[in-house]
């Protein structure tokens, strides 16, 4: 039996956020009788803004407070009807890709690294644009299917969020009745083509940003610090994954981690965390935040390849590698024991031989060939 009698009051769009009483902003979450769906009180809740605000008055303090005897009623579960995935109608979506003269975000990405670069993240993330100069950040997953898309201003000239008593947020999905809503990550739709590490970030804008800066990564993002769930993350799966947590989130991504875990390969950044100064922490500023206080070419510097160690080689190759895709490889070309120089033949058809040579100790190292002497072999 479920004895709680009241939970937070499930999203809805904004209708369903209100004034915090402590902050002021309307990133306000009631608790609800779970049986009237009546509110218990206009200041009993919690504010989503938990790191620059952080207010949550729970029912029970409310009860204790107000020297009155909570009565809990048994809940009967009720039989669960899973409804099927609601998907943005792709009219609706090819319908924003427009406007981009108008769209606010754009203007400040075209102004901080040209047309050139803006129109790649623009084809890159999908980015549309709705009325009054918004952004529309869609959320498209691995299938192609848009799940709903996320409605934000920005300023033109610093790419920050507007905010105000109007936090200027919507969501496409608001607009479309009977809509079951199940989001996605933010960038979903680029993990399954890419042999890159993925890289996790909070803010939508933060992962377009850093897809420029770090590009040895595929950049997602989740569109909030509670939103890193593993429900949100099976397409991670199998995946080596690194988690940017804005400052603040650090301690409450760490226990995350440890949920996704289950599912993919996860490390957390702690680069903000130790080298950041007290103001920015205050800010609960993000890694886009300091990146945008360089120069792209700070970052984008070539070395030439005889500069690379054979173990910097070989730790890129086996990050990059899925095991499937190399046995894949290996059932082409060595399906029979192959001496050392005919294995490197064949690889060098598409590859240097250096490459090659590389990519035999990472199929080794995975246990993807067996070795004999000098002779290999695909491993059974």
């Amino acid at each position: 039996m479920n004895y709680h009698n009241f939970i937070l009051q499930p999203y809805e769009g904004t209708k369903s956020r209100h004034i915090c009483p402590q902050c002021g902003k309307r990133e306000f979450t009631l608790y609800i009788d779970v049986e009237s769906g009546e509110f218990l009180s206009d200041y009993v809740g919690r504010c989503n803004r938990e790191i620059s605000c952080g207010y949550h008055y729970p029912p029970k303090e409310f009860f204790l407070t107000n020297g009155m005897q909570q009565e809990f009623k048994p809940i009967t579960p009720k039989k669960e009807i899973v409804k099927p995935t609601s998907y943005i109608d792709e009219s609706l979506f090819k319908s924003s890709l427009k406007g981009y003269a108008e769209n606010y975000f754009v203007q400040f990405l075209r102004n901080k690294f040209g047309s050139q670069i803006a129109t790649k993240l623009i084809e890159t993330y999908y980015i549309g644009t709705e009325e009054n100069g918004t952004t529309v950040f869609w959320q498209i997953d691995n299938y192609g299917k848009i799940r709903t898309g996320k409605i934000m201003l920005y300023n033109p000239e610093n790419g920050k969020r507007v905010k105000g008593e109007y936090n200027h947020i919507n969501w496409v999905h608001s607009k479309i009745n009977d809509f079951n809503l199940k989001q996605c990550l933010f960038g979903e739709h680029l993990i399954k083509d890419s042999k890159k590490p993925i890289a996790i970030v909070e803010s939508e804008k933060t992962a377009i940003i850093c897809s420029i800066y770090l590009p040895q990564y595929t950049w997602v993002a989740t569109g909030g610090i509670n939103n890193l769930k593993v429900d949100k993350c099976k397409s991670l799966k199998g995946r080596n994954v690194v988690l940017f947590p804005d400052l603040g989130g650090f301690e409450k991504w760490l226990i995350k981690a440890e949920e996704i875990k289950t599912i993919c390969h996860v490390k957390i950044s702690d680069l903000l965390e130790k080298n950041a100064s007290s103001e920015a922490k205050n800010n609960g500023y993000d890694i886009a935040d300091f990146l945008l206080n360089f120069q792209i070419k700070d970052f984008h510097i070539k070395r030439p390849y005889e500069s690379y160690t054979k173990e910097e080689r070989l730790k890129f190759g086996l990050s990059i590698f899925k095991k499937e895709d190399l046995k894949n490889l290996a059932r082409k070309i060595a399906n029979d024991w192959l001496e050392q120089n005919e294995l490197m033949a064949l690889l060098q058809k598409d590859l240097c031989y250096n490459d090659a040579e590389d990519l035999i100790d990472i199929m080794c190292i995975k246990k993807v060939l067996e070795i004999k002497g000098l002779k290999y072999k695909i491993a059974n």
